[in-house]
C-alpha cells in the first residue's frame, strides 16, 4: 500500500459509522506508520479510526498516556534508541568502550520500566508489541562478521524482555520471522528519513508493520473445522491399491511431507479445531488404517470419518451437519483439483486448498496458510474438550429420542452447573462467547475491547460465566451474562448460551441463580429480536407475564418461580473476586 492509497482509505471511512480509537506508542516521529495503521484499521473494522500518537521522543511517557485514555487497542513499536538513545544513529554520545559497557549496565533497568508500563497498559486494552525491527548501529570494534559481547548481551536482555511481555495477559508480540518474510531486513531502514525527520522506516516496512499489528489487534475469527482427504493427502499412496501397510508418511519412505501434514492436523485438533475425513474408500479399510499406531494423527482426534464412493460434497454435507457449523467456517484439503472444484461448487464459502505432496515447499506454504486460518492467541479448556463433546452428542440425542420425554431425559442427565460471579473484565472466554453466539443471544450486542472494559467500570457491574457437565461429559463454559445493579434494580445487559447446551435447563438455572445471589425482586432483560435469536424469545415467552416484544422485559422472581419447570441437577456457585 502507498501513502496516497492509505490516505484515500482513511477519507473513504471518515463518515461510515461509529468511530474506533487506537493508540500508536513509539519514540520516533510516527509519520507514515500512523497513516498506514489508521488505513489498515479502517479496512479491518469497516469504520473510521482515530489514532493517538502521544508526544515525540519518550516512549515510556507515551505508554503512560495511552493507559490513561483507554481505547480499542494499542500498538507499541520499540526500536533500539527507545531502549537507550545511544543505540541510534541520531546520538552523538560516541561509540567508545565506556559507552558500550554503560549501555549494557543500564539496559536491563530500562527494560524493567517498560515492562511495568506495558503491563499497566494491557490492563486497559489489547496491546501488540513489535521490535526492534531495525539493526543496531555498527558500534562494536570487532569485524562485522563477529558477534560482540555488547550486542550479544543487549539481544539477550531484549529476548528476556520480549518473552516476559508475551506472557502478560492481553499482550501479543509480533513474530520477527514472519515479519522477515513480509519485509526483508535490507528494505526496512531509511537512514536519511531518520536523520532528517526521526522517522526510521521505509514506507514498505511501515505498511508491513501496520498490517501485521492490525491483524494481531483485531484477528479474524478462526475457522472451526478442517476436512481432509486421505489418499495422497493424509498419507502417500492409494489405500485401496497398496493396502493398510502400504501407505506411508515418514522420512524413511520419502513421504515426510505427509507426515508434516499429519502433525499439523494433530496440533490443530489439540487447539480445538474439528478434524473430519471425506474419502473415496471402503469404510472398513479406512478404519483399519486409522488403527495403525504409528499415525501422527490419532484416531481420537478425528470425527467424523466419511468414507464411501459418493460425491465428496455429500460427505462434507454430512460432516457439516454433525458439527452443526456453516461451510464458511471450514477448510477442505484434497490433492485433486477436480474434487476441490466439486466441493466448492456445492458448499458456498468453504475454503478449498490443494495438497501437493510432491512439492515439500508447497506443503510448508499450505501449513502456514492453515496456521493463519486457524490461529488463535490462547487456548481454553473448551478448546480441549470440543471433539469429546461432539462425539458424545449423537449418543445423547439418540437417548433423548428413545426416552420420548424431554423432562425425563433431563432429569437423568446428572447435570452439574458451575455458576461463577465476578466484577472483573479478565475473562476472554466470556468475551468471545458474547461476540460469536447468535441463536441464544439476548439482543445480538457485540463488544469492542474498550466497551467490554467500560462495562465493568459501571457501579454495580458484574458478569456470570456458566460451566456445564453431565453423564455424557463436560461442555466447559457455555454461557455468559453481563449485568449491573443499582439498589434493588437489576439489569441484564447481555446474555448468551452456546447451542451445544440447548434443552438442558442452563438458562433456567442461570436466572434462578442470579435471583438468589442478588436477592432482588425482579430483573430487567435488555431484549431485542434479531434474525437468529428465536430461542431467546421462546425462553422469555415461558417466564414473562405477557407478550414478548422488542425492548426491556421485566421478570419478577415470583412470576419466574411460578412458571419455571422443575429443575434438575446440582448448582455450584463461585466467585472470581
Amino acid at each position: 500500500m502507498r501513502v496516497g492509497e492509505a490516505l484515500g482509505i482513511i477519507r473513504q471511512h471518515s463518515s461510515s459509522g461509529e468511530g474506533r480509537r487506537l493508540h500508536l506508542v513509539c519514540g520516533f516521529t510516527p509519520m507514515h506508520l500512523a497513516t498506514f495503521v489508521r488505513a489498515r484499521a479502517c479496512q479491518r473494522l469497516h469504520a473510521p479510526v482515530e489514532l493517538a500518537t502521544g508526544v515525540y521522543g519518550d516512549v515510556a511517557d507515551n505508554l503512560r498516556l495511552a493507559a490513561e485514555s483507554p481505547s480499542d487497542g494499542a500498538f507499541v513499536v520499540l526500536e533500539w534508541p527507545d531502549l537507550d538513545p545511544r543505540l541510534g544513529i541520531r546520538s552523538g554520545a560516541g561509540w567508545t568502550t565506556a559507552v558500550g559497557d554503560d549501555v549494557t549496565a543500564a539496559l536491563r533497568g530500562r527494560l524493567d520500566v517498560l515492562q511495568d508500563l506495558v503491563t499497566r497498559l494491557a490492563g486497559e486494552m489489547r496491546v501488540v508489541v513489535a521490535g526492534p525491527t531495525l539493526p543496531l548501529p555498527p558500534m562494536a570494534y570487532c569485524l562485522p562478521v563477529e558477534a560482540h559481547k555488547w550486542t550479544l548481551n543487549w539481544k539477550a536482555a531484549l529476548g528476556r524482555f520480549i518473552a516476559d511481555v508475551a506472557s502478560i495477559s492481553n499482550v501479543r508480540v509480533l513474530d520477527e520471522e514472519e515479519l522477515a518474510r513480509r519485509s526483508p531486513a535490507s528494505n526496512r531502514h531509511d537512514p536519511k528519513l531518520e536523520l532528517f525527520t526521526h522517522f526510521p522506516f521505509t514506507t514498505e516496512h511501515a505498511d508491513v508493520l501496520a498490517e501485521a499489528a492490525i491483524e494481531a489487534l483485531f484477528p479474524q475469527t478462526p475457522r472451526k473445522g478442517l476436512i481432509t482427504d486421505l489418499d495422497n493427502t493424509l498419507w502417500h499412496g492409494i489405500l485401496g491399491e497398496v493396502g493398510v501397510d502400504g501407505v506411508s508418511w515418514t522420512l524413511a519412505d520419502h513421504a515426510q511431507a505427509h507426515g508434516l501434514y499429519q502433525q499439523l492436523l494433530a496440533s490443530l485438533a489439540e487447539t480445538g479445531v474439528l478434524i473430519g475425513v471425506a474419502s473415496k474408500n471402503e469404510p472398513d479399510i479406512v478404519g483399519r488404517a486409522f488403527g495403525r499406531t504409528d499415525l501422527y494423527l490419532p484416531e481420537s482426534a478425528v470425527y467424523p470419518v466419511e468414507a464411501g464412493w459418493g460425491p465428496k460434497s455429500e460427505s462434507i454435507g454430512r460432516i457439516l451437519k454433525a458439527w452443526n457449523i456453516a461451510a464458511d467456517a471450514v477448510v477442505f484439503i484434497d490433492d485433486s483439483p477436480m474434487e476441490l472444484a466439486e466441493v466448492a461448487a456445492a458448499h458456498a464459502g468453504i475454503t478449498c486448498l490443494q495438497f501437493r505432496g510432491e512439492d515439500p515447499g508447497a506443503v510448508l506454504d499450505l501449513i502456514r496458510t492453515c496456521r493463519r486460518l486457524f490461529g488463535r492467541s490462547e487456548l481454553t479448556e473448551e478448546d480441549r474438550i470440543r471433539v469429546q463433546s461432539l462425539r458424545a452428542a449423537p449418543t445423547a440425542a439418540r437417548q433423548a429420542d428413545a426416552s420420548g420425554n424431554g423432562a425425563e431425559f433431563v432429569a437423568e442427565l446428572d447435570a452439574e452447573f458451575t455458576v461463577t460471579y465476578s466484577s472483573s473484565a479478565d475473562d476472554r472466554r466470556s468475551f468471545e462467547l458474547l461476540n460469536k453466539t447468535n441463536q441464544f443471544n439476548l439482543n445480538g450486542r457485540r463488544f469492542t475491547e474498550s466497551e467490554w472494559r467500560d462495562h465493568f467500570r459501571k457501579p454495580g457491574a458484574f458478569r456470570v460465566a456458566v460451566g456445564y457437565q453431565d453423564r455424557f461429559g463436560p461442555l466447559g463454559r457455555i454461557a455468559a451474562l453481563l449485568g449491573h445493579r443499582s439498589g434493588d434494580a437489576l439489569s441484564i445487559d447481555a446474555w448468551v448460551l452456546s447451542c451445544r447446551a440447548f434443552s438442558r435447563q442452563v438458562e433456567h438455572h442461570t436466572l434462578k441463580s442470579v435471583f438468589g445471589r442478588m436477592n432482588v425482586p425482579y430483573v430487567t432483560l435488555a431484549y431485542n429480536r434479531t434474525d437468529r435469536n428465536e430461542p431467546v424469545r421462546r425462553f422469555l415467552a415461558e417466564i414473562v407475564n405477557g407478550s414478548v416484544g422488542d425492548g426491556d422485559q421485566l421478570v419478577s422472581v415470583a412470576e419466574f418461580d411460578r412458571r419455571c419447570p422443575t429443575l434438575h441437577g446440582r448448582v455450584l456457585e463461585k466467585s472470581d473476586e
